[in-house]
């Protein structure tokens, strides 16, 4: 009765969409993210401890330039995290997790790429700053830098 069932209304096919896991190139991707994953959270967590242990061995201040390389690595490493779920989704096809953690994710990994492109920016500011405006010590302070990262 089960085997007849199956064969008359193709149940499993009817309810998921097939998955994505036989295309090659699906596949490359998603070993390319896994990777990227890897890389990129391995290597931010590298850069956010050895800030920390420089910082705190050395007793030395924060200055511009490590407050910058400090919040980039932040929105990076937060990026990174949504490459498993983004290698799930290529997998299966489909997106499994409901309506609102999509549009949450899809939130977050834009939001992550645009401020990223904005602190690369501000921090080129800064360096223009020092460079092009050595005798305007306020936009060298550290308020300066914290305020246009907050903004």
């Amino acid at each position: 009765m089960r085997t007849r069932l199956h064969k008359k209304y193709n149940i499993v096919n009817d309810v998921l969409p097939p998955p994505n896991h036989e295309d090659l190139h699906v596949m490359i991707m998603a070993v390319s993210y896994l990777l990227l994953f890897l890389l990129g959270t391995c290597g931010n967590v590298a850069v956010l401890t050895t800030i920390y242990h420089v910082i705190r061995g050395s007793r030395a201040t924060l200055d511009n330039t490590l407050i910058y390389v400090i919040v980039l690595s932040c929105v990076d490493f937060g990026v990174c995290l949504s490459l498993p779920i983004t290698v799930i989704d290529q997998i299966l096809g489909f997106w499994m997790f409901g309506k609102i953690p999509c549009k949450l994710h899809a939130v977050f990994e834009n939001f992550g790429k645009i401020l990223s492109a904005l602190i690369l920016t501000a921090m080129s500011f800064d360096r223009y700053a020092g460079v092009c405006h050595p005798q305007k010590k306020y936009l060298r302070s550290r308020k300066f830098a914290i305020t246009i990262l907050l903004v």
